[in-house]
């Protein structure tokens, strides 16, 4: 549970109906980063505010789940209900990351409805499982470690009746990388318009007008409308977006990202190209690395391809809004499981998105595409490869319409284009899920 503003700015407010004996835990922090300041803390016995219990019953007491365990449960008056005044039983169960669990309700009573709350908050749920109102199941494979809440209920209100659930390991058939059962979504963003300390030691690299911000956009979209949560997130920029930072950002993702999750690398920033010593190569015909300019040195197209080898996700998805960004198309996106999204072809320049108040087009982009799942083109709750590309195709040509060719000696949008290359990753894999 969490709060920002209960009534006004500074002032947030908690008031829970504790379901479960046990050790509770509160955090204490800011919306901002790196506010500081005093701030007052208390914690008292509250007037209950729950629908549960303004109807005088609602009992709310969670029993426990074994593994392997059937129970036999009932739903009536008294229980406590859902905001939707549906009966509600509370189980739960300890889980470790990585163990697949099938949990399963079934009734002849009732429609049943099965939800699982993970101990991040976020919530999995089922209704009719293939196709029938008398079972609910619910297969995953448990992102994290810690304490899993089962809410057994039913579709419509007020619905009483004997129902039983279990809780077995799973079958390990789950579809690695639905976006919906088990995974999660990583990310690191770099953005850079400060490229003062840069320019100390390899002068003509000029600062650049809202790259910095991009980052932070893309990185909340996902936040806000695809379920990522932000401690799983590794944002740097301007000074932060070091070569040793980015490197250090990819090991740590390296530790903490699964088979089944996503994992994003967005960058917005100055791109270079520079000659390859040893010539022209297959992934780089034209004899040229691609580069990102970093705030303290530039960095290959070879050397992020290595950084993506520290990475095992079911999909790695890579943007970059640089210029000569789609050479990195041949090096990072050589592999299964990886994607890629570049705002121009590996020789030309891409350019700042002004009348967006953006840095880069793809930047902007992106971020629409996923902001209240606008690329959700199917209106299933989840963008796949497809539907992400084919929205960020028709922004861009949208945008071209309204331009001329360019000489490249002045900003215009003609010659700039999208670059996506899915790679391995299937027209219809599930990258992320609506919100």
């Amino acid at each position: 549970l969490e709060n920002d503003d209960t009534d006004r700015v500074g002032h947030s407010v908690i008031n829970a109906e504790l379901n479960e004996s046990g050790q509770y835990y509160v955090y204490v922090t800011s919306y901002e980063a790196n506010e500081s300041g005093s701030y007052n803390l208390t914690i008292s016995e509250g007037q209950a505010t729950t629908s549960a219990s303004s109807t005088g019953g609602g009992s709310r007491d969670t029993t426990e789940l074994a593994l392997g365990q059937e129970r036999e449960g009932s739903l009536e008056n008294g229980d406590a209900l859902g905001d939707e005044s549906q009966f509600q039983d509370y189980y739960s169960f300890t889980g470790s990351a990585g163990d697949t669990v099938r949990i399963a309700m079934s009734s002849s009573q009732v429609d049943t409805y099965l939800t699982l709350v993970m101990p991040d908050g976020r919530e999995l749920e089922n209704d009719d499982y293939e196709g029938s109102t008398e079972n609910s199941v619910i297969e995953l494979r448990l992102p994290e470690n810690g304490r899993y809440s089962v809410i057994a209920s039913s579709y419509r209100d007020g619905e009483i009746g004997d129902y039983k659930i279990t809780a077995m390991p799973g079958t390990g058939n789950i579809a690695a990388g639905s976006g919906m059962f088990g995974s999660r979504v990583y990310g690191v963003f770099v953005g850079i318009s400060d490229y003062s300390q840069l320019r100390q030691t390899e002068p003509g690299w000029g600062d650049l007008s809202f790259t910095a911000d991009d980052a932070v956009v893309a990185r909340d979209s996902l936040i806000q409308s695809a379920g990522m949560n932000p401690g799983d997130s590794i944002t740097l920029l301007d000074r932060d977006a070091s070569i040793e930072n980015v490197r250090a950002a990819f090991q740590e993702m390296g530790s903490r990202v699964g088979p089944d999750d996503t994992f994003v690398f967005f960058y917005s920033g100055h791109g270079g190209q520079e000659l390859r010593s040893a010539g022209p190569t297959a992934s780089d015909a034209d004899g040229y690395d691609e580069t990102l300019a970093l705030s303290n040195g530039t960095i290959t197209d070879d050397a992020i391809t290595a950084l993506f080898d520290g990475i095992s996700a079911n999909t790695s998805l890579i943007i970059l809004d640089s210029c000569y960004s789609g050479g990195f198309a041949k090096d990072v996106v050589s592999k299964p499981g990886r994607m890629g999204l570049f705002s121009s072809d590996e020789d030309v320049p891409s350019l700042v998105a002004s009348k967006f108040t953006a840095g880069g087009y793809l930047s902007h982009f992106f971020g629409e595409a996923i902001e209240n799942g606008n690329a959700d083109s199917d209106n299933d709750s989840a963008i796949n490869a497809m539907e992400l590309s084919q929205y960020l195709h028709m922004r861009y040509n949208a945008e071209s319409l309204n331009k001329g060719p360019s000489n490249f000696n002045t900003p215009d949008f003609g010659y700039q284009h999208l670059v996506a290359d899915r790679g391995g990753v299937s027209h219809d894999a599930i990258l992320f899920t609506v919100r």
